[in-house]
């Protein structure tokens, strides 16, 4: 965000005027380990602020507010200082107000009458980190057995899960963009600014802090991940040479990775997705929200993480969709989490939309 669209507030007449406007009876949420609480904001008196915070067992500490008004959010770092009378008191270091306009209008599901939408077959990728490292024998077994599938023609080869217990920058290179490496030859001059942009990167941020590659004069490689229902990666199959590797070998290992991902997904001993079901509460053509009032839900989603989910529609079609969790909020007794779609099965965005198209 650039900084001249923000805007810093720390007079205090001027910090009374923007929390009796902003703050005083909204909406304002109060950011904690992982989720955020939905608080009342008392009152902002002699530079202090109270808050009335509506759980048990606080933990009382320096954190933030913050609330949203139409396309601008108020933002307020806050030091703890008592409680008085039940209310939190806290100092401020002051406010900043930024402009974050929504990106696009929610589809509100329960204003329409049979609309009602549901997600089940849940499984976080936290989770699946969790399964993969508690059953190391198993992983082990598979492990050989990918390897003992791919050609010996390669002069490195291995396979990588999550959880197998050290940094790793092809995983979160993995995680995060869920696509192949493919580096033909590093010696070579890229063909296109693409090509040595893409090559550039790889050489920064990989090959140079792989001991592996480098002692072994390895200048060609091919990383393909392995993803639950071709979605969510969990791990990847890596091959490098020391000649330069063809189109026709990438084709080759990527096809073989679909084919372990297919297979391995329905393996239910490493993967288990939960029979739970939440309602979905609202809709967009890039995220979704979701509610519910069991506590016990909420250890499905953690802030930033991935999450598998389907997604069932009230006309008895679905969607299998891959979203990121950006929010989880806490107001009174229900929970609302935030998600930004990051992938849905081809058939599933048909059905998705025409959900959408009803709005």
């Amino acid at each position: 965000m650039k900084s001249e669209s923000i805007k810093h507030i720390t007079d205090i007449e001027k910090l009374s005027d923007l929390y009796s406007s902003l703050f005083i009876d909204r909406d304002v949420f109060l950011k904690t380990d992982g989720i955020n609480i939905r608080v009342e904001f008392v009152r902002f008196s002699s530079g202090k602020i109270y808050l009335r915070v509506p759980v048990q067992n606080y933990e009382f500490k320096r954190t933030a507010i913050y609330t949203r008004s139409i396309d601008e959010v108020a933002y307020s770092h806050i030091i703890p200082l008592t409680v008085e009378d039940d209310l939190y008191v806290f100092e401020t270091e002051g406010s900043q107000i930024y402009f974050a306009p929504r990106r696009e209008k929610r589809f509100q599901i329960n204003e329409y009458e049979g609309q009602k939408v549901t997600a089940s077959n849940l499984i976080s990728g936290f989770v699946i980190r969790e399964s993969l490292m508690q059953n190391q024998a198993r992983i082990d077994w598979l492990r050989q057995e990918i390897l003992s599938g791919v050609s010996k023609g390669y002069n490195h080869v291995s396979v990588h899960f999550l959880g197998d217990g050290y940094s790793d920058i092809r995983m979160s290179r993995i995680m995060d963009e869920r696509e192949p490496i493919f580096i033909t030859d590093i010696r070579a001059a890229p063909e296109s600014e693409k090509e040595c942009a893409y090559s550039e990167e790889y050489t920064r941020e990989i090959y140079y802090h792989d001991t592996v590659l480098r002692e072994n004069n390895l200048v060609s490689e091919i990383t393909v991940p392995l993803m639950y229902k071709m979605m969510m990666p969990f791990g990847y199959i890596q091959v490098n040479s020391t000649e330069a590797l063809s189109a026709e070998e990438f084709f080759m290992i990527k096809r073989l990775g679909m084919a372990y991902s297919e297979s391995l997904s329905k393996d239910r001993q490493l993967f288990k997705p939960s029979a739970d079901t939440i309602t979905i509460c609202d809709l967009s053509s890039r995220g979704l929200g979701m509610i519910f009032k069991e506590k016990n839900l909420r250890h499905h989603f953690r802030e930033d993480t991935l999450i598998s989910f389907t997604a069932f529609f009230p006309d008895g079609k679905n969607a299998s969709i891959l979203a990121r969790v950006i929010s989880i909020s806490l107001n009174g007794e229900e929970f609302r989490v935030g998600c930004t779609i990051e992938n849905i099965d081809a058939e599933g965005r048909n059905n998705y939309n025409t959900i959408l198209d009803t709005a």
